[in-house]
């Protein structure tokens, strides 16, 4: 059966909050009636943060397996790289999405795309550097992945998602 874990990072819920306005089928039909196991969701789930971490904890002990991975928000570097400014049972996120990708069915096909904030007391100023999106191609996905794995990847998928929110 397959599995879903969806982690928030960086307090973004804007996906969960359409995700859940969904109708015929909503969010839950659509994930049973595809036999899809729901392991977290910030939203749904009725445990706590610290079932969270021991589910995590299973994943990456392999004692869980993982097929999709939806990571929700912003990615935090800071401060420093050390991805601290986000954090989940003392860890930094950013370290955590990383273990649990390596985990997941998952393919990269380019570098993440990274947003520059500046906060100041009447704003903030965004920069979104977004080249590397550029290089997301059909020519890439079948290097990446295969032509072949890539077209059966997509014959036997009911619903295929791209999404950016890098701003």
């Amino acid at each position: 059966m397959p599995t879903l874990l969806w982690m928030q990072t960086a307090a973004c819920s804007g996906d969960s909050m359409s995700l859940l306005c969904a109708e015929s089928p909503d969010l839950l039909e659509l994930l049973e009636g595809h036999g899809v196991e729901l392991l977290w969701h910030p939203s749904l789930s009725p445990t706590s943060a610290a079932d969270l971490g021991r589910t995590i904890d299973r994943i990456l002990a392999d004692e869980i397996d993982l097929t999709v991975l939806c990571v929700e928000g912003s990615i935090l570097l800071g401060p420093d790289g050390t991805g601290m400014f986000d954090s989940f049972g003392g860890r930094p996120k950013k370290d955590l999405v990383a273990g649990l990708a390596a985990k997941a069915r998952a393919f990269s096909i380019c570098d993440a795309a990274h947003t520059t904030a500046v906060e100041c007391n009447d704003g903030k100023i965004m920069l979104g550097q977004m080249k590397c999106l550029d290089e997301i191609t059909y020519d890439r996905i079948c290097a990446v992945m295969g032509e072949s794995a890539f077209h059966a990847e997509l014959a036997k998928s009911d619903l295929v998602s791209l999404i950016n929110w890098t701003m």
